[in-house]
């Protein structure tokens, strides 16, 4: 399975000419094959059952930014289905990447729609509006992002957190695979071709929003309040697009999470604070 494996990524992508990048293996499961995929230096790839994702990985990108010699990394999570990079000394989260798996497709001619999570910051859906490219809108999880593939038309998907569904051609089908090192292996194809200067001027057609999420330590009950209900749709209802304000809970812990994108930092300070009164009120 293993030598299948390989030999599908390098038929996707067999010529690939960008070399200037270290990989982070998070001590997880890419650890063996990816240093056959990507012959570069590796950091964290010793995993001992203990260590997986132990202050290294796309869960803690600090420490790769501090280690890496290079312009560019590649950072996965610990089972591998999740890839961010990092370029000089800036993280490019996932729905960023998508941006340039896009744009690539789009200069190509191919038609491109893009599934993109509810918490992707608004500057990247305006960047995506700027390139004609239709976005439809998921909750938060991956299998979103597979679904929105298989029954809605959609060509590629992403969230910011590194999570990645993209469509391969396999014999006759088609294939859609979250694989973290295979959106790795595109990405460094895509820098082959174009040269980083290059991706770099792409990544800065997207001005991002100031966005920020707070955790309030509360059962989710409370959500189901009639007066809390109220005073947050009061609230929320101010808000046009393409900003942002989200009330969910948490899907693993007692936690209600809140996450606001709008003009200005001030703005989305005072917003979430009028939206955590509301539910510390009860």
């Amino acid at each position: 399975i293993e030598h299948e494996y390989l030999e599908f990524v390098r038929k996707l992508y067999p010529n690939i000419k960008f070399n200037d990048y270290v990989i982070d293996d998070a001590h997880g499961a890419t650890s063996k094959l990816s240093k056959t995929l990507f012959p570069v230096e590796h950091y964290f790839c010793e995993p001992n059952g203990k260590n997986i994702n132990e202050s290294c990985g796309a869960t803690h990108m600090e420490s790769i930014l501090t280690l890496k010699n290079t312009p560019v990394a590649f950072s996965f999570d610990g089972d591998g289905d999740r890839m961010l990079m990092v370029i000089n000394d800036e993280i490019i989260y996932g729905d960023q990447v998508l941006y340039v798996f896009a744009k690539d497709q789009k200069l190509h001619g191919h038609d491109v729609s893009v599934a993109l999570s509810m918490m992707t910051n608004p500057g990247v859906n305006k960047a995506f509006e700027s390139l004609n490219i239709d976005i439809f809108e998921t909750p938060v999880g991956d299998a979103y992002l597979f679904d929105a593939i298989n029954h809605h038309g959609i060509t590629m998907g992403a969230e910011a957190s590194g999570h990645y569904m993209l469509t391969y051609q396999v014999s006759d089908q088609s294939v859609l695979i979250g694989d973290g090192m295979l959106a790795a292996r595109y990405m460094i194809d895509i820098l082959g071709r174009y040269g980083l200067k290059t991706i770099q001027e792409w990544l800065l057609e997207i001005s991002l929003l100031p966005m920020r999420t707070k955790n309030i330590n509360m059962s989710k009950d409370v959500l189901e309040k009639t007066s809390v209900k109220s005073c947050l749709e009061a609230i929320m209802n101010q808000i046009e697009k393409p900003y942002k304000a989200i009330v969910r809970p948490s899907g693993t812990e007692e936690k209600i999470r809140l996450t606001v994108s709008l003009e200005t930092q001030d703005e989305v300070n005072d917003m979430l604070e009028k939206l955590s009164a509301c539910i510390e009120r009860g």
